[in-house]
C-alpha cells in the first residue's frame, strides 16, 4: 500500500509548529506551502534548511500586492498550487483555517478533477474552543461576495472548521473543542513529537536565526508576558507591579524571562533586563519555546491565546492570567480556562 500523500497549507507561525508536529507522527510523503507571507522569513528559512524533516519539499507564497496587482499575485499563487499538486500529488490537505483562499482553491481542483480527496481541519487554538460569534448577516454577505469574486466553488464557514471541504478535524484536545468540530473524524495531536530529534533540532536552529540562546531559556523558571502596549497605558502602575513582580522572583532565586508584546518598538521598553532578566525577542512566536522549556516553569501576565495554547502543548507548565473582570470579552473566556488548569486572577483595570 502506498503512502499517504499530504499537502499542508500553514499560514502562521502556530499553523506550522502543528503541520511539523502532526506531519512527523503520522508519516507518508509531506509536502508544504507556508501561504500567506509578506516576506521571508526565520521559520520558512530555518525549515528550508532542515536536513532532517517531515516534509519532501517546501514551499513558500507571498500575499503583498494592493490593488489590482493583487488579481495577478493571486492567480500566480494558483499557478504555483497546480504545479505543486501536478509534481507531488495530493490523498489529503491540512490547513488551520479553511477560509483560506489557497486551500478552497486546491480543494475545488482536486474535486473538479474527479479525485478523492481528505480535507483536514488542523486545530488554530482559541476558536477552536470558543464559540466565534460573528452577526448571521455578516456570514451570508460574506459568503455571496467571495463567491462573486472568487467563484461559487467557495464555501463560507460559519465557524473555524466546518466548510463542506473538511471532512477530518485533528485538535489538541478532543474533550473541549467545539461540538461542530466533533461531528465528523476526529483525532488528537501527538505532542510526544514536541520531543522528537527533527522539531528540537529546528528549535534551536530558529532561535539562533533570532538570536535567542535556547540553553538560557531551559533554565528559566518563570516568564512574563507582557500586553499589548496600548493595554499597559491603560492600566494605572503597570509597570510599577510588573517590576515589584520581577525583584520578588529573582530574589527568590528563579531565573526569570520577559516576553514584550511584538507592537513595542524598543528592546527593553522598560528596562527589565537590569533585573538580570532574560529578554525573548518580541518577534518571536513564544510556542517554539515550548520544546525546549523545563517541566513546572511558569508563565504569567495578562491573557493572550498563547497562554492557552502553551497549555494544550505541555500541560505540565503552570500558566496563570490575569483577567480583566469588566471585560465581557475575557470572562467569556473563564470557563475555557479553567478546564485547561490554567490560574485565573482577576484584575480591574483602573
Amino acid at each position: 500500500m502506498s503512502e499517504v500523500k499530504r499537502l499542508y497549507l500553514p499560514s502562521t507561525p502556530f499553523n506550522l509548529l502543528l503541520s511539523f508536529l502532526d506531519a512527523q507522527s503520522r508519516g507518508g510523503e509531506n509536502v508544504l506551502v507556508y501561504i500567506d507571507q509578506k516576506t521571508i522569513t526565520p521559520y520558512a528559512e530555518t525549515l528550508l534548511a532542515l536536513q532532517t524533516s517531515p516534509f519532501k519539499a517546501v514551499s513558500v507564497l507571498y500575499d503583498i500586492s494592493k490593488g489590482r496587482a493583487k488579481l495577478e499575485e493571486r492567480r500566480q499563487n494558483f499557478q504555483a498550487l497546480d504545479r505543486f499538486l501536478e509534481a507531488y500529488g495530493c490523498d489529503e490537505v491540512v490547513t488551520g483555517s479553511d477560509r483560506r483562499i489557497e486551500f478552497q482553491y486546491v480543494m475545488h481542483r482536486l474535486h473538479k478533477a474527479n479525485k478523492s480527496v481528505v480535507g483536514t481541519y488542523l486545530d488554530d487554538g482559541l476558536y477552536s474552543y470558543l464559540m466565534w460569534k460573528r452577526p448571521i448577516y455578516e456570514h451570508y454577505l460574506n459568503s455571496v461576495v467571495k463567491k462573486l469574486a472568487y467563484g461559487f466553488w467557495w464555501q463560507e464557514p460559519r465557524m473555524p472548521g466546518t466548510s463542506p471541504y473538511i471532512s477530518r478535524s485533528i485538535l489538541m484536545n478532543t474533550d473541549f473543542a467545539l461540538a461542530s468540530l466533533k461531528n465528523r473524524e476526529i483525532c488528537s495531536i501527538d505532542f510526544s513529537w514536541l520531543h522528537g530529534e527533527p522539531l528540537q533540532k529546528w528549535t534551536q536552529n530558529l532561535l539562533e536565526a533570532f538570536d535567542c540562546n535556547a540553553r538560557a531559556v531551559a533554565e528559566v523558571d518563570v516568564f512574563f508576558i507582557l500586553p499589548h502596549p496600548n493595554n499597559v497605558q491603560k492600566m494605572s502602575g503597570y509597570v510599577e507591579r510588573l517590576k515589584s513582580s520581577i525583584r520578588d522572583k529573582v530574589k527568590e532565586g528563579f531565573k526569570v524571562s520577559i516576553k514584550y508584546h511584538p507592537r513595542f518598538t524598543e528592546k527593553d521598553a522598560f528596562n527589565l533586563k537590569e533585573f538580570g532578566t532574560v529578554l525573548i525577542p518580541s518577534n518571536l512566536a513564544f510556542e517554539f519555546l515550548l520544546p525546549v522549556l523545563k517541566s513546572k516553569a511558569e508563565i504569567m501576565g495578562d491573557f493572550t491565546t498563547v497562554m492557552l495554547t502553551s497549555k494544550m502543548l505541555r500541560p505540565d507548565l503552570l500558566v496563570m492570567a490575569n483577567i480583566n473582570p469588566d471585560d465581557s470579552y475575557q470572562q467569556q473566556l473563564l470557563p475555557l480556562l479553567r478546564k485547561f488548569d490554567i490560574k485565573v486572577i482577576e484584575k480591574r483595570r483602573v
